[in-house]
């Protein structure tokens, strides 16, 4: 039987494409820990956590973690368990870690995306079939235009539109609704129609009910086709929903399954973005995605612009997701020396996968290899690594 054998975890800190601005964490996200699990039999599997101290649920309920956090967790915490056991049983071993160390679910996350890796290479299964199978062969991707100036948002749009095909934008938002305003009315000028403009407002507008719902009348009338975690309250939310025919989509608002039917009973949102960082690994952010079919929500999966690790978990669990349907805000993997584009999706100038996706049109696919389906480049993730730990099992 296969057992974990060695724990390597890297802090790695990744060279940006382009300067954004992003509430404060634009230097937060350059840096993540990447981990290594080896086996005694010679497998391993890889898992990612892009931990954001500044970044947080609603009403204090889950906590940022930061790279200093994530590396003493697993290997002063959690490695005693994880040494030794057997990578094919990752939801018993991740329900046994809860009862080390409550919370920290970036740090467990990236552990069990290792475990799942190992699993399906075992299995000599894609992850995606271990989830219960593919109801999609890939998943549409929304590019990400930060908080930049107006002009240079819409030009970045055209360009990822033009080049890459892209065919829905995330606007960051929510420091101040008259710029949002300008900016969703100055890109429905300049793109086709049919394109999907989704707001991210971060929380931003804040809580009171008929403020938010006067921001959400004005991004309506602007050709808005969605807004993202406009309000930092389930209250406001509810008036966000009630204000407006346009979707609402609970981020921050929603970590597990049961925030999912917390939001439900509520009635405060139509849609549901799904994090593996979030609920704590790649199956308990499908049994996230699960709940929302159950309540006929729709959800994309989202992130913290991972490298190609966090999002190889991040598409396994969404290909397996019935109604994962709304377009997602996840790079497109690219290395300096080899695109898969040029403007979409590419929030960083390398990355440390040197293969297992592909794009087009709009569209980002993983390959059916076992496991997560990619191949890491160890000397890449060597290459941007500040500082490395192992541990062995002795």
């Amino acid at each position: 039987m296969s057992r974990v054998d060695a724990i390597e975890t890297y802090i790695c800190r990744m060279p940006k494409r382009r300067d954004w601005l992003q509430h404060g964490i634009a230097e937060t996200l350059e840096n993540r820990v990447l981990l290594r699990l080896r086996t005694d039999d010679g497998a391993e599997g890889w898992g990612e956590a892009t931990a954001l101290p500044q970044w947080g649920g609603m009403g204090g309920r889950y906590y940022g973690e930061t790279v200093q956090s994530v590396t003493h967790v697993v290997h002063d915490l959690l490695a005693r368990a994880v040494l030794g056991a057997d990578p094919n049983t990752p939801r018993a071993l991740m329900d046994h870690l809860d009862t080390i160390i409550v919370g920290h679910p970036y740090a467990k996350a990236m552990v069990e995306s290792a475990l799942q890796d190992i699993r399906g290479k075992l299995c000599n299964q894609p992850l995606y079939n271990l989830l219960g199978g593919a109801y999609r062969d890939g998943i549409r991707i929304g590019h990400m235009l930060g908080l930049m100036a107006t002009e240079e948002a819409v030009d970045e749009a055209k360009q990822a539109l033009e080049v890459d095909g892209i065919t829905a934008f995330q606007i960051k938002g929510g420091t101040d609704p008259q710029r949002d305003f300008t900016l969703v009315r100055k890109l429905r000028q300049h793109l086709p129609v049919d394109i999907f403009l989704r707001l991210d407002g971060n929380k931003g507008y804040g809580k009171v009910p008929k403020e938010l719902a006067n921001i959400m009348r004005g991004l309506e009338a602007e050709g808005i086709s969605a807004v993202e975690q406009p309000a930092a309250s389930v209250a406001g939310l509810r008036a966000c929903r009630e204000a407006t025919s346009v979707p609402i989509i609970a981020d921050e608002g929603c970590w597990t399954a049961g925030d999912v039917l917390d939001l439900w009973r509520a009635e405060a949102v139509d849609a549901v973005s799904v994090y593996v960082a979030k609920a704590g690994g790649i199956e308990r952010a499908a049994e996230v995605a699960r709940t929302c079919a159950l309540v006929g929500y729709r959800c994309d999966v989202n992130g913290s612009l991972e490298t190609g690790i966090g999002d190889g978990a991040s598409i396994h669990m969404a290909l397996a997701a019935e109604t994962l349907t709304l377009p997602s805000i996840i790079p497109i993997p690219s290395l300096r020396d080899r695109h898969l584009t040029e403007f979409a999706g590419r929030y960083w100038e390398d990355d440390v996968v040197r293969s297992g996706f592909s794009y087009a049109a709009g569209y980002l696919k993983v390959s059916d290899a076992p496991g997560l389906g990619i191949e890491v480049d160890l000397n890449l993730v060597q290459k941007y690594a500040g500082d490395s730990l192992r541990i062995s099992r002795a």
